[in-house]
């Protein structure tokens, strides 16, 4: 049964940290516009006004001309009224992190546990060439430490490794 007075009456802020099928993302944003009723701007969707490449990202390596158009996108889009989707890298600039870790909406990491994610890629499977020791190792470090820095803004962490889209939006506001 839905509780409409449970949901929170700012809208929220999202991150997807994983390697997510594309098909599962449009599911779970769909699952989250569904229950919140809130419109959605989305900085990961390549058809929104607001899209950041985290293709383009690479953390403080990246140009200072990329750094600044993310932190500006976050400052411009952080309090609109609406359902925001953030890339999961813009927590790994420092105004980024104080802008998120100052705001008053709920922040969420919709996240899979590196593994399972690992094995979205098709590597870690059996019969499959592990090869990869040194990358993944620095893959498995550097999701570690995103995951700690959104825990560090005051994102709530949900492992949605065995959810169903639509039964996530309950587990947000229990």
């Amino acid at each position: 049964m839905e509780h409409k007075a449970d949901k929170p009456n700012l809208p929220i802020i999202v991150a997807m940290n994983g390697a997510w099928p594309n098909a599962q993302t449009k599911l779970w944003k769909e699952a989250l516009v569904t229950y919140l009723g809130q419109p959605l701007v989305d900085l990961t969707d390549p058809q929104s006004e607001f899209f950041l490449a985290e293709d383009d990202f690479r953390g403080m390596a990246s140009s200072a001309e990329l750094i600044e158009k993310w932190q500006q996108t976050l400052a411009s889009t952080i309090n609109l009224p609406a359902l925001l989707i953030l890339p999961p890298a813009m927590v790994e600039l420092k105004n980024s992190q104080e802008l998120l870790a100052d705001c008053t909406r709920p922040i969420f990491l919709l996240s899979v546990p590196a593994r399972t994610a690992w094995q979205y890629l098709g590597l870690g499977i059996a019969g499959q060439p592990v090869g990869l020791g040194a990358i993944r190792a620095q893959w498995m470090n550097m999701w570690s430490q995103r995951v700690s820095a959104w825990e560090n803004v005051g994102a709530k962490v949900i492992d949605c490794s065995q959810t169903e889209p639509s039964s996530l939006p309950p587990k947000l506001f229990p």
